[in-house]
């Protein structure tokens, strides 16, 4: 995947005024809380709640564009999109995605 589409570099840092430290501290939560948020979706997908995942990825949707993390953005919208449109198996099936994206995420992320 390119590697703007895992994490535009460029974008963050124009939000942080370049600080390092800044950019390590955003990017770590954001690996935090997408895992949170990645465990929620699991539990409303196992419950087979569309409305908690519509309502989760919209959140996380958000985190990440705003970050500059397109790719699991789009995951995330995907999903939204996905419960909208009452499809458990395409929520299932962007979730899995997810946990990749968001892997190689954390990896981009501590590389410099």
């Amino acid at each position: 995947m390119q590697r703007s589409l895992i994490l535009d570099r460029a974008h963050l840092r124009s939000m942080t005024a370049n600080d390092e430290s800044l950019m390590r501290e955003i990017t770590s939560e954001l690996v935090n809380s997408t895992a949170r948020q990645i465990a929620l979706l699991y539990r409303a997908v196992e419950e087979s709640d569309l409305q908690a995942c519509k309502g989760l990825a919209h959140e996380s949707r958000g985190v990440c564009a705003m970050v500059g993390a397109a790719a699991m953005a789009g995951l995330f919208r995907a999903i939204e999109l996905q419960a909208t449109h009452d499809d458990l198996s395409g929520c299932r099936s962007s979730l899995q995605q997810l946990c990749v994206a968001l892997a190689e995420f954390r990896c981009e992320a501590i590389s410099s």
